[in-house]
């Protein structure tokens, strides 16, 4: 594919016209999809806090990784893992802007690992 990109949604891809869940639109629907996949240039995956938690860092968790970048905050504010600190109420814009630098710190330092290598 050359010159101009065309980004496909989910509704171009999926069968119209048939029982959302029937076998027959799901194997013409994996069919359609793998045909894109293999026609395409580039693929963009989306993928969020599940794709973070399979590389091993959590966000849910008050694990090892959480209290070496978070412990100040745990003790100060009884704060239980990185989710919950974002939803915090800090008392001072600053505090909740050390919360922040510190996940951009944490998240600096990870290492990749995981679902993102295998994207590669």
């Amino acid at each position: 594919m050359t010159g101009k990109r065309r980004i496909l949604n989910f509704e171009e891809i999926s069968i119209k016209g048939e029982t959302k869940y029937g076998i027959t639109t799901i194997s013409r629907q994996h069919r359609n999809i793998t045909e894109k996949i293999q026609e395409a240039e580039v693929i963009v995956v989306g993928g969020a806090a599940g794709m973070t938690e399979a590389a091993g860092y959590s966000s849910y968790q008050s694990d090892a990784n959480f209290l070496k970048y978070f412990g100040k905050f745990a003790d100060k504010y009884d704060i239980k893992n990185i989710f919950e600190g974002f939803y915090y109420p800090f008392s001072s814009k600053e505090e909740r802007w050390a919360f922040l630098a510190t996940d951009i710190k944490f998240i600096y330092d990870a290492k990749p690992s995981g679902p993102y290598l295998d994207l590669l």
